[in-house]
């Protein structure tokens, strides 16, 4: 990085860019009169793969083709595991005979074994033209040997982990009465060498990891936007914000000076932070990067802006002297603070789902942990601790998981329920800046 760009920007958002930091860079000595600390968990309380399941579902293995059989029948089954509200059933658990009943199902030797529901499956074809039979037993509540879902999917061998996904969701929703978001992605920027960080997209569970922005330099934030992915990538001369449909030297949001990132899209406008006018504020554009509109406009920072339901944005300001989340309508009007526990709250994600006024965060406390807070009753709930560092959340699309980056067990990103509980590591390898897709 040249001296001039460095000159024009203030360094813990020059800290940011380079990805050496969270959000407002190393933690410094605050001056801020003491606040109440962000809660812990109790000890007892330690993180345990579906402690909080209330509905027990059987997935035995899928009959006919090897090994796309053993394939779909995990991927149905950790999709279970990974929304935390399943208790997936061992082997082990299973009734005896179970084996002879092929794609049926004996409704009380299930029942008799505390089993809800029951998933059959078979793979039949080839390998280069599967089909996928799918079937959902609802044997707790549903007093015949009858499925009350069943599902055909035909395709190549690359559909067909999607196709399980999308049976996931099915079952979800017959259960539940909400579809599940199992068919979704994770973009993220990944380290690949000193000072080179390039944007990756993954399925949601870490499957078909792939290359979305490459070249020299710094890449981060990475947000979804209308048929593309829209990041930050820092140049030697500039802070631009560009997307994955532009070439390597185009740019949608670029200024002679300071620094412009954490781009995110909400109802057709793209928000940023950017230092164009010497302190990093707030701003909207349309999504060419006309009609550019400063949304703050105080000498402490204002950055991470994440967009919220009905017309509001969630944002990370030390306007009151230290980092804490902070919300505000979509014109910049009616800034309120929202975290009051904790002297260092940043990475702010909102729950989009109607009903759920919830928002995710990263918190200090002797580390990095993750939390949520109620925006109605300001309740906060802490998901991690005492598990290395934890930062960057960000909600799935139907709110019943979390992902975050974690440097626990050599790093990763791990999904998580909002409680806490059932966190389970997704994908291994350092990643940050994590977003989820908003397709459902």
């Amino acid at each position: 990085m040249t001296s001039r760009l460095s000159a024009s920007v203030p360094l813990a958002l020059a800290l940011v860019v380079l990805g050496l930091t969270a959000t407002f860079g190393a933690a410094q000595p605050s001056s801020t009169p003491e606040v109440d600390p962000l809660p812990t968990r109790p000890l007892e309380a330690t993180v345990e793969v579906e402690a909080e399941a209330h509905l027990r579902i059987a997935v035995p293995a899928f009959l006919g083709l090897a090994p796309e059989n053993g394939l779909s029948t995990a991927v149905l089954a950790d999709d279970f595991r990974n929304v935390g509200i399943f208790q997936v059933l061992a082997e082990g658990q299973f009734p005896v005979g179970y084996e002879t009943e092929a794609l049926s199902v004996r409704r009380t030797a299930w029942t008799a074994v505390g089993a809800d529901a029951v998933v059959k499956g078979e793979v039949r074809g080839t390998a280069e033209a599967p089909e996928l039979e799918l079937r959902l037993y609802e044997v707790g509540r549903v007093a015949n040997d009858e499925p009350t879902l069943v599902r055909t999917y035909t395709g190549d061998a690359t559909t067909l982990r999607r196709s399980v996904h999308r049976f996931a969701n099915e079952v979800l929703e017959k259960l539940t009465g909400l579809a599940g978001a199992f068919d979704t992605q994770l973009v993220f920027a990944r380290r690949i060498a000193t000072g080179r960080k390039h944007i990756f997209e993954s399925d949601y569970d870490g499957a078909n990891l792939r290359l979305v922005a490459g070249g020299e330099g710094v890449s981060l934030f990475p947000a979804y936007g209308p048929d593309s992915i829209w990041f930050s990538r820092m140049t030697q001369y500039s802070v631009l914000i560009t997307h994955s449909g532009l070439g390597p030297d185009e740019s949608v949001i670029r200024t002679p000076n300071g620094m412009n990132v954490s781009p995110t899209i909400c109802d057709g406008r793209v928000y940023f932070t950017s230092t164009r006018d010497g302190n990093a504020e707030i701003y909207s554009a349309r999504l060419d990067g006309s009609d550019a509109r400063r949304l703050t406009n105080h000498p402490a920072l204002d950055v991470s802006p994440a967009c919220g339901p009905n017309g509001m944005l969630a944002f990370v300001s030390d306007r009151q002297g230290s980092p804490q989340i902070w919300t505000m309508k979509r014109d910049g009007s009616d800034a309120q603070r929202l975290t009051f526990r904790g002297d260092y709250n940043q990475t702010p994600s909102w729950c989009q789902l109607p009903g759920r006024n919830v928002i995710a965060f990263t918190g200090r406390d002797r580390t990095l942990d993750i939390f949520t807070i109620d925006v109605g009753t300001r309740v906060i709930t802490r998901l991690t601790q005492a598990q290395g560092t934890n930062k960057d959340p960000t909600w799935s699309p139907d709110c019943r998981m979390i992902a975050f980056s974690s440097s626990r067990a050599g790093g990763g990103i791990y999904v998580s329920s909002p409680s806490g509980f059932s966190q389970r590591r997704v994908l291994d390898g350092h990643a940050e800046t994590i977003r989820w897709s908003p397709r459902r």
